[in-house]
C-alpha cells in the first residue's frame, strides 16, 4: 500500500532539512521557494503520490506517514499544521495534539519546530523541552494557500531522555518509561492500551507505515480495568507472550492491576513496561516503586531495584 510513498522518500538526503505539512493544502509552484531541502505535503486530496522537484506530495494517512519516516530514518525539521481537518471530521486525530506530536518525539532525537493555527496551549505534556518561537516568514505563504483557523503559533520541541525505572513484582519485572511507545514498538509481543477507536486506528496506521504487522500487536483494555487486565493475563499465558508494553488505562487506578501482576504465576511473561507522555500518569505505580505502597503488595518489597534518577510524577 505504501510502496510508492517509500520509493519517493528513500532518496531524501538524511542530512538535508525537511518541512512536513500533514493534511496539507494543494501543491503550488511557489512551494519550490520554501527554505528547505525537502518539502513533504500529505493530503488525501492528492490524486496520486508524486515528486515535483523538491516537493513530495503523498496521499496516505498522517500516522502511516510517520511510520514511513521511522522506517526510513527521516527526521523532520519543521511541521506546519493549518486546519488539518480535526475540526471538520476529516482527520481522526489533531496533528497539533500531544498524541500526534508525541509520536514525532518518539521517532526522532533531533529538535523540531511546530507551527499550528489551532490547539496550541501551555499544557503540552510531552517528554520534551518546549520553547515558544515566532513563526518564520515562510509560514505566511502556506497560510495564504490554506484556510487557517486562527493566528499561527510556534514551539520548538526537543526530546528529553529519562532513565527507565524498573522493579520486580512477583515473577514479572515492571518498567516505567516517560517516552513515546512509537520509539520501541517492535520490541514487544503485545501492547495494552485503552479502548479508544481513534488511538487504535492511529497506532494501526503507524505500524503499517513502519512495516510491522499489527493484527495481534494491540490488546484494548475495557471499561473495567481489573477484569479486563485479568483477562489479559489469561491471554498472555495462552499466547506465551514474554514482553509487554502498556499505555495509560484504567482511569489512573492501578492497585488491582499491580496485585494481579504480583499474583500471576505459571506463564512465560517476563516484563511489563508502562509507557506514558503525561507527568501525572501512573502515580500509583510510581508510589509503589518508591516504596510508599509496598505494604500492599507483600513480596514485591523484596524485589525493589534501585535505579538512577527518574522524575516523579
Amino acid at each position: 500500500m505504501y510502496k510508492q510513498v517509500i520509493d519517493l522518500l528513500k532518496p531524501i538526503d538524511r542530512t538535508g532539512t525537511v518541512l512536513f505539512y500533514p493534511s496539507s493544502c494543494s501543491y503550488h509552484d511557489e512551494f519550490q521557494s520554501l527554505p528547505f531541502d525537502n518539502v513533504i505535503l500529505n493530503s488525501k486530496s492528492f490524486p496520486r503520490s508524486e515528486k515535483i522537484s523538491k516537493v513530495i506530495c503523498t496521499n496516505i494517512d498522517n500516522n502511516a506517514l510517520l511510520g514511513v519516516f521511522k522506517q526510513l530514518n527521516i527526521a523532520i525539521t519543521d511541521i506546519v499544521i493549518i486546519r488539518d481537518g480535526c475540526c471538520e471530521g476529516g482527520n481522526y486525530e489533531c496533528c497539533a495534539s500531544n498524541t500526534f506530536l508525541g509520536k514525532i518525539v518518539g521517532i526522532q532525537n533531533s529538535p523540531f519546530n511546530a507551527y499550528s493555527c489551532h490547539c496550541f496551549s501551555d499544557n503540552f505534556n510531552l517528554p520534551a523541552e518546549i520553547e515558544t518561537v515566532e513563526p518564520p516568514e515562510y509560514v505566511q505563504m502556506l497560510r495564504s494557500f490554506s484556510d487557517p483557523i486562527d493566528e499561527q503559533k510556534g514551539i520548538k520541541i526537543s526530546a528529553r531522555t529519562y532513565n527507565k525505572k524498573e522493579f520486580q513484582v512477583g515473577q514479572i519485572k515492571v518498567g516505567l518509561l516517560q517516552e513515546s511507545i512509537c520509539r520501541r514498538l517492535e520490541n514487544y509481543d503485545v501492547v495494552l492500551l485503552p479502548s479508544s477507536r481513534a488511538l487504535l486506528k492511529s497506532l494501526h496506521r503507524f505500524v503499517e507505515g513502519q512495516g510491522l504487522a499489527h493484527q495481534e500487536l494491540f490488546y484494548p483494555i475495557g471499561n473495567d480495568p481489573d477484569a479486563s487486565f485479568a483477562g489479559f493475563l489469561e491471554a498472555a499465558q495462552s499466547q506465551e507472550w514474554q514482553k509487554i508494553a502498556a499505555l495509560p488505562f484504567g482511569k489512573r487506578r492501578y492497585k488491582g492491576v499491580l496485585s494481579a501482576i504480583e499474583d500471576h504465576k505459571g506463564s512465560n511473561l517476563q516484563k511489563i513496561d508502562f509507557y506514558h507522555l503525561h507527568n501525572s500518569d501512573y502515580r500509583q505505580i510510581y508510589k509503589m516503586s518508591r516504596g510508599k505502597a509496598l505494604k500492599l503488595f507483600g513480596s514485591a518489597k523484596e524485589g525493589l531495584l534501585q535505579t538512577q534518577r527518574y522524575p516523579p510524577p
